[in-house]
């Protein structure tokens, strides 16, 4: 019997860790790929403004909407647009709380 609980000891010891690291994994995961989705979406966007779409923005930042459908697996947060005279930036921001880091791309006006 004793070595039974021995054993059942180890087992518990070695495994456990083993499952919570899948997790923290998992979460590692998600992560890396909601940040490689709002990358996407940044690059699609500011391709889409650097082609001429920025004439339309104007001066100052303001809300930046965006139709992509990647867009539901992403944490709460916003896109959003400043230009100035000589740029444009296009933000992802999420909101306060979420994990995920904030990123951007700016352009210069041609």
């Amino acid at each position: 019997m004793l070595e039974l609980v021995v054993a059942m000891a180890i087992l518990v010891l070695a495994v456990f860790p083993i499952a919570f690291q899948f997790l923290i994994e998992q979460r590692i995961v998600r992560d890396s790929y909601r940040e490689a989705v709002v990358m996407e979406i940044l690059d699609g966007e500011a391709e889409f403004l650097r082609a001429g779409a920025w004439k339309n923005l104007e001066l100052g930042a303001a809300e930046y909407p965006v139709n992509a459908e990647s867009q539901v697996s992403l944490p709460p947060g916003g896109f959003f647009v400043t230009r100035s005279s000589d740029r444009v930036r296009l933000d992802w921001r999420p909101d306060p709380g979420v994990k995920l880091r904030g990123q951007s791309r700016e352009f210069l006006i041609p």
